[in-house]
């Protein structure tokens, strides 16, 4: 019973983050998401609902690992963020904690949910992330 009380901050705070939902079909990949704009310098959490053909895709087994990547521009290789998701395979929903430093500025970003395992890699989609500055 202990042990309980000391996840009971940790789910607190969990709770009170912000979340930020976005859906990607894959069926669908030339078409932009957008996510909700985000404030730099502040924790959340962006939740990517997952589907295929406009149903949930819940077929994704343990072996797969889902990121979501924002880059300064579409043809930039390298990757200027990225959190790595927490899936649920039941729903399809991928959660992807962001920190307070995950943003190197405020602006729009171009942003890619990618999953991978072994021996692929599938671009799920992709859209645009906005990133404001919190006047102090």
């Amino acid at each position: 019973m202990k042990r309980l009380w000391m996840l009971v901050p940790l789910l607190l705070l969990t709770a009170a983050l912000p979340v930020y939902r976005v859906n990607v079909d894959y069926q669908r990949s030339n078409e932009l998401f957008s996510i909700p704009p985000l404030y730099r310098n502040s924790a959340g959490i962006i939740r990517v609902g997952l589907y295929n053909g406009l149903l949930a895709y819940t077929n994704l087994t343990g072996t797969w690992v889902c990121r979501l990547e924002w880059r300064n521009y579409p043809q930039d290789s390298n990757a200027v963020g990225a959190a790595t998701g927490i899936l649920d395979a039941a729903t399809g929903l991928v959660d992807f904690p962001v920190a307070t430093n995950s943003f190197p500025r405020s602006g729009s970003f171009f942003c890619e949910a990618i999953l991978t395992n072994s021996t692929q890699r599938l671009t799920w989609g992709q859209g645009v992330l906005s990133v404001l500055q919190r006047n102090q």
